[in-house]
């Protein structure tokens, strides 16, 4: 089974990230952005770490509450100027700060200062 992502992410508005057990984001969390889809996750901490805001640069539900989920969804399906911001806010932030580059500089960064 192979796909092209960004391919298929480009089809949709929104895209739902599943809470995982390990509480690390997927791939697909700096991918869909990336390339004009919200990404749609769980209010959990890890990803608040990582530099993603409700209704900034991503849109978060209520943590294993489908209800919340729903009407998130619902309410930026209905709201699409407030979805194309977010969007905007998403593809920005995840390129500035997410690119192959700026990983690996800020990683070499860190080993660098491990050394001192």
């Amino acid at each position: 089974f192979r796909y092209d992502l960004v391919e298929v992410l480009n089809r949709y508005q929104m895209f739902v990230s599943c809470e995982s057990i390990f509480n690390f984001p997927p791939a697909k969390f700096f991918e869909g952005p990336a390339c004009g889809c919200v990404l749609v996750c769980a209010d959990h901490e890890c990803n608040r770490e990582f530099g993603f805001a409700d209704g900034v640069n991503c849109i978060m539900y209520k943590m294993n509450d489908i209800d919340s989920l729903f009407t998130k969804i619902e309410f930026y399906s209905r709201n699409l100027s407030l979805l194309k911001q977010i969007q905007q806010n998403g593809t920005e932030f995840v390129r500035e700060n997410y690119s192959h580059d700026k990983v690996a500089s800020d990683l070499l960064t860190k080993l660098n200062n491990l050394r001192k």
